[in-house]
């Protein structure tokens, strides 16, 4: 972050399935986040304000939560049926996105929320929010594909793909400055790292 703190995740024992775990480096030092019994922990992302959050995995459930910078650690629950509960990014903000079960959550003020369909459509993946409440979403057409929208202000806007045609795209990082990466996968079969900036695909 902009702090130069620093998440990253580890293993105890290379031969224990249950044995991955997470830290964060801060002011010149490695703390570990810890874990529960019988579960790893992986950090997934982390804001300017030193929140972590990431999830512990048995090989069967995931459970997502929120490490705060003072050591309290919180639950983010599932939406209703999940057992898979993913977070993937944070903002300053606090807001909370990642994928519980097959859809996208937004994680805020102590509520879990999906973010439901898109031209009847599943979307399935948060992927990344700034700090302007701009979000990255994948959703996933019936022949598989997939797509990729920003979500911003109640709103969705599907961002293509480069070239145009079919195919799927994968937006993965947005920043404040609503600049996107992420990588196509083109109709012929083809794949490709992108920016999309201004309405505009550069690749």
């Amino acid at each position: 972050n902009n702090c130069g703190e620093v998440i990253g995740n580890y293993d105890l024992n290379l031969w224990d399935p249950l044995a991955t775990r997470s830290f964060i480096y801060r002011a010149g030092s490695v703390h570990d986040l810890g874990t529960i019994s019988g579960f790893n922990n992986l950090a997934t992302a982390i804001n300017n304000y030193g929140q972590v959050v990431g999830y512990f995995d048995n090989g069967w459930t995931k459970t997502g939560y929120l490490h705060r910078s003072s050591g309290e650690v919180i639950d983010l629950g599932a939406l209703s049926g999940a057992t898979l509960t993913e977070p993937l990014a944070i903002n300053d903000a606090g807001v909370i996105v990642g994928y519980s079960g097959e859809l996208a959550f937004q994680y805020q003020n102590g509520k879990m929320s999906a973010f439901g369909t898109y031209r009847g459509y599943p979307i399935v993946s948060a992927e990344s929010i700034n700090n302007c409440g701009q979000t990255l979403l994948w959703y996933q057409r019936y022949d598989l594909s997939f797509g990729t929208l920003i979500y911003s202000g109640g709103h969705m806007h599907d961002i293509g793909i480069p070239g145009g045609g079919k195919g799927s795209t994968f937006g993965s990082y947005i920043n404040d400055r609503g600049i996107i990466l992420g990588t196509y996968n083109a109709e012929d079969g083809s794949w490709g790292n992108f920016i999309y900036r201004d309405s505009k695909f550069q690749y």
